[in-house]
C-alpha cells in the first residue's frame, strides 16, 4: 500500500493560486456537524496558538471517466473540517465586506480589506464567472446547491435562494460567530484569518478507496466512521453507472430500499447492514471455509459487483436486496417476521440466545428452496435453540469454533444439497469428515455439572431469561397462564421498549444481606454468609420469574414468598403459580411452598440439579 503523508496549513490545502480542489464522494454523509463542533474549532483557532493541528485529511486520487484527475481528490476522512474551515472563509469575506461598508471605516482598512477578500475568493472558487462558478471544493448535492448559493456573493452577487437546510442553518450561525461583536476592526478580523491559515492538518494520500478503508479503521477519527456499507453504495453507484449506463438516482434508491429492509424502528442501522454484508459472504459468495473479515471485504464485494456488472448479470443489488429480507426474518425486524409463525417463534428464540455464528446456515436454510426443508426446518431450528442453551451454559465451544464449523456445513448443505432430515443429521452429526455441532457440543454430564456449581445469572443474563420462561411454557403440569390470564413473559411494560413486564428474581437476595437473611442461610456462624451468598446467588436454583413491578427486593424468604402487588392485590410473589416454583419446596421430604418458612444452600443445590435435569431433557441434542 503506497501511503504518503504530509503537514499542510489551509494556506496549503487552499491555496491562492494552484488548481487543489476537493470533492466529497457519494457514499459520505452530508454536512453533520452541530453548532458545539463547530464552536470547539472558531475556539481552538482563535485561542490555541499558532500552527495548531486539527486532525487528518484522507484523501484518494479523484477519478472522472475512469481516468484520475490532476490535484483532485476525493475526501475519505475530514470532510467536516474542511467544509467548515470553507465556511470560516466565506464568512470573513461577509464580515470584510460589511467592515468596509461601513461609512468610519479609514481609506487603509478599506484596501485591507480588499486584500483579504481577494485572497479568499481566490481560495475558494476558481473563476468570476457567475454562470460557471467552480468552488474549490465539491459537496453533496443537497449541500453543494446552497453552498454555490452563498458563494455567488464572492462576485459582489445576492446570495440564491437557500431556503432552511440543515447546512444553510449552520453557516447562518457560522456568521453570527463572526459578527462586529467579535470582529468590530479589520485587525481583529485579519488576525484570525491568519492564524486560520496557519492551521495545521496531516493530509495521507492513498491510491484508492479500499486502501483508504483499512487506513481509517486504524485511524482515532472524532468524525463519524466511514463504514463498509458506505463505501459498497459508492461502488454500486460507480459501476452500475458505468456498467449499465443507470443513474445514480436510481441506484441510491434501490440502496435505501435495502436499507430500510434492515433497520429498526425506521432507522437505518449500518451495524445491522454491515452484519448482513459479512454473513451474505460467507453463507452464498465464499467457497473458503474462513469467515470473511470487515478488512477484506470491500475488496471482495467490489471484484464481485465488477463481475456482475461487467457481465452483463442479473442486478446483483437486486439479489442483495431479497437475502436482506431474509436476514430480516432471521433478527425478527419490524414488518420482516417469518410469514409461519413456528418458524418465527423459532428465530425469535435464537435471536434471544445470541446466535449470530448461526446466521450464514441460517441464511442457506431459509434462502435455498432446493433444501425442500418445509417440514424438517423447525426441527433444525429447535436443535440450534437446544446447541446454544447449551453452551451459552457452558460456554463451550468458543464463539470461534463454532463460527469455523458453521461454515464448513453450510458449504456441504450449499454444494451437496442435502434435503429434509438429511440435513437435520448433517448438521446435528456431521457426513463422513465433516464432523456436525454435536462434535463440539458438551454432553449431559458437563451440562448438569455446570449448571449445579456454576451460577448462569452473571454469565448470561438473556440466556438465563430465556430459559426460565421457555421451560415455564414447556413443563408439564398448569401454570400461571390460562385462558383468563394470557402470556406475557415477553411483554414490555406499558410505554416501554426496553422495560421487560417480567423479569428475573434471585430469591437469596444479591448485594449486602440483611441480618435476617444471613442468619437465615448461616445461622450457627452468619459471618459465613458472604461467603455462602458468593457461592450460591445465581445458581439457576435460586433463580425464579416475577412481574417487573413487584419489588420483592431483599425481603424475607416468607415475605417474597406472600407479596402481592399493591395496586391490584395480585400475588407477585413466590406464591404464584409457576410451574419452576413448584421446585422451591422439598416435595420428596413432605415440604409444600405453603408450609416452607427458610430458604437455604441446600435448598438452592437441591433446585438446580432439579433445574439440571430439565434443561439436559428439554434442550437433548439427539
Amino acid at each position: 500500500m503506497d501511503i504518503t503523508s504530509e503537514t499542510r496549513t489551509i494556506d496549503q490545502l487552499v491555496p491562492i493560486s494552484g488548481s487543489d480542489s476537493y470533492f466529497i464522494p457519494l457514499y459520505q454523509r452530508n454536512y453533520s456537524w452541530k453548532n458545539e463542533q463547530i464552536d470547539q474549532l472558531f475556539a481552538d483557532i482563535r485561542y490555541e496558538d499558532e500552527n495548531y493541528y486539527v486532525g487528518n485529511l484522507l484523501v484518494v486520487p479523484h477519478e472522472q471517466q475512469g481516468k484520475n484527475i490532476p490535484d483532485a481528490y476525493d475526501v475519505i476522512d475530514g470532510q467536516q473540517r474542511l467544509t467548515t474551515v470553507s465556511l470560516f472563509l466565506l464568512a470573513i469575506w461577509q464580515r470584510a465586506q460589511e467592515i468596509s461598508n461601513d461609512e468610519n471605516t479609514s481609506r487603509d482598512d478599506i484596501m485591507k480589506t480588499g486584500t483579504i477578500q481577494s485572497d479568499i475568493k481566490r481560495r475558494l472558487i476558481f473563476n468570476n464567472s457567475d454562470d460557471a462558478l467552480e468552488p474549490r471544493l465539491h459537496l453533496l448535492e443537497e449541500d453543494d446547491t446552497v453552498y454555490r448559493s452563498l458563494l455567488r456573493v464572492l462576485n459582489r452577487n445576492e446570495p440564491g435562494r437557500t431556503g432552511r437546510t440543515a447546512f444553510a442553518k449552520r453557516y447562518g450561525y457560522i456568521r453570527k460567530l463572526f459578527g462586529a461583536d467579535a470582529f468590530p476592526t479589520i485587525g481583529e478580523l485579519d488576525k484570525f484569518y491568519e492564524k486560520l491559515l496557519k492551521v495545521t492538518i496531516l493530509r495521507i494520500h492513498v491510491p484508492d478507496v479500499t486502501d483508504a478503508f483499512n487506513v481509517f479503521s486504524s485511524m482515532n477519527s472524532k468524525g463519524l466512521p466511514l463504514t463498509l456499507v458506505d463505501l459498497l453504495k459508492a461502488e454500486f453507484i460507480s459501476d452500475a453507472g458505468e456498467y449499465l449506463d443507470r443513474k445514480a438516482e436510481e441506484t441510491t434508491n434501490q440502496w435505501i430500499a435495502l436499507s430500510e429492509t434492515l433497520s429498526r424502528d425506521g432507522e437505518p442501522d449500518t451495524g445491522i447492514t454491515t452484519q448482513f454484508l459479512l454473513n451474505n459472504w460467507d453463507a452464498f459468495e465464499s467457497e473458503d471455509n474462513r469467515s470473511i473479515t470487515k478488512s477484506s471485504a470491500l475488496k471482495l464485494y467490489r471484484s464481485r459487483i465488477r463481475q456482475y456488472y461487467s457481465e452483463k448479470r442479473s442486478d446483483y443489488l437486486s439479489i442483495l436486496q431479497e437475502r436482506a429480507g431474509i436476514y430480516a426474518q432471521i433478527l425478527c425486524l419490524p414488518e420482516h417476521e417469518h410469514h409461519d409463525q413456528t418458524i418465527a417463534k423459532r428465530l425469535k428464540a435464537l435471536v434471544q440466545l445470541e446466535s449470530t455464528q448461526s446466521y450464514p446456515l441460517l441464511m442457506e436454510l431459509l434462502g435455498d428452496p432446493g433444501l425442500e426443508l418445509e417440514d424438517t426446518l423447525p426441527q433444525i431450528l429447535d436443535y440450534l435453540i437446544a446447541f446454544y442453551v447449551r453452551r451459552n451454559i457452558t460456554l463451550v465451544p468458543k464463539s470461534s469454533n463454532i463460527r469455523a464449523r458453521i461454515i464448513r456445513l453450510t458449504r456441504e448443505l450449499k454444494q451437496h444439497k442435502y434435503t429434509g432430515i438429511a440435513a437435520l443429521n448433517l448438521i446435528r452429526n456431521g457426513e463422513g469428515d465433516i464432523q456436525g455441532l454435536n462434535a463440539i457440543s458438551v454432553d449431559d454430564n458437563v451440562l448438569r455439572t455446570t449448571l449445579c456449581t456454576q451460577g448462569i445469572y452473571d454469565k448470561n443474563k438473556a440466556t438465563t431469561r430465556f430459559v426460565l420462561i421457555d421451560l415455564e411454557r414447556r413443563l408439564p403440569g398448569e401454570g400461571i397462564v390460562s385462558k383468563a390470564r394470557p402470556d406475557t413473559f415477553d411483554d414490555f411494560v406499558k410505554n416501554s421498549t426496553k422495560q421487560r413486564r417480567w423479569s428475573i428474581e434471585h430469591i437469596l437476595p444479591e448485594g449486602n444481606l440483611p441480618d435476617t437473611w444471613n442468619n437465615a442461610i448461616s445461622p450457627d456462624n452468619p459471618d459465613q454468609a458472604k461467603e455462602i451468598q458468593a457461592e450460591c446467588v445465581h445458581l439457576i436454583g435460586n433463580l425464579t420469574l416475577t412481574p417487573y413491578n413487584s419489588e420483592l427486593g431483599q425481603r424475607t424468604f416468607d415475605e417474597k414468598k406472600r407479596y402481592k402487588d399493591p395496586t391490584s392485590s395480585d400475588i407477585t410473589g413466590l406464591a404464584m403459580p409457576l410451574k419452576i416454583n413448584v421446585s422451591i419446596p422439598d416435595v420428596e421430604n413432605g415440604e409444600t411452598l405453603e408450609s416452607k418458612t427458610t430458604w437455604t444452600a441446600d435448598d438452592i443445590k437441591r433446585r438446580s440439579a432439579w433445574f439440571a435435569d430439565q434443561i439436559a431433557q428439554l434442550y437433548s441434542l439427539n
